[in-house]
């Protein structure tokens, strides 16, 4: 699985020893992170190596951009502000997945039209298969779901109206749930 092909990224890319000692902890806690960010990642892309890519990507860019948080979640005093640093790292990390996963579905067009089980969902526009998972899966609320994918709450609302419509409509089934990869 993905949890340690991300550790090496986060620890090779942490820099001077400081900050990679710092992220051990840190990093324990991306770890816990991985399956869901995975399964994102699959949302996105339908194919486990280019979603473990899109972790690994995803988390890379986060080491570079987000020193800060790493440094601010060691100096917390308390877990319950722990808690709430770790939240803002994980929106930031589907955020950067999005933003690669967007790029390189675009790049892997044939691939995301893969015939499998989840076909109806696959053939989605890469935002309203997003916008899906995140609501359904990830159950994040809409300004986590506005965060990750840049875009305004009333066209998540729109997108996520027409993909439940769409879903249920090309798939024959009532039940959206089973239509969206774990």
């Amino acid at each position: 699985m993905v949890v340690g092909a991300v550790s090496v990224g986060l620890l090779s890319l942490s820099g001077p020893d400081r900050i990679s000692k710092m992220s051990h902890a840190f990093e324990s806690h991306i770890q816990k992170l991985t399956p869901e960010l995975f399964s994102f990642g699959v949302a996105l892309v339908p194919d486990d190596l280019q979603a473990q890519q899109i972790v690994i990507d995803a988390v890379a860019a986060f080491v570079v951009e987000g020193k800060s948080i790493v440094i601010s979640y060691e100096r917390a005093e308390d877990e319950e502000m722990r808690k709430v640093i770790m939240t803002e790292a994980k929106k930031q990390l589907m955020r950067n997945m999005f933003q690669i996963g967007k790029r390189r579905c675009e790049q892997l067009s044939a691939l995301c039209q893969d015939v499998n089980k989840f076909q109806t969902f696959y053939k989605l526009p890469v935002l309203e298969r997003a916008v899906l998972f995140l609501k359904h899966k990830v159950l994040a609320d809409f300004s986590d779901i506005e965060f990750v994918t840049g875009v305004e709450r009333l066209e998540i609302i729109s997108r996520l109206n027409y993909a439940r419509e769409e879903l249920v409509a090309n798939s024959g089934s009532s039940s959206q749930e089973d239509l969206i990869p774990t």
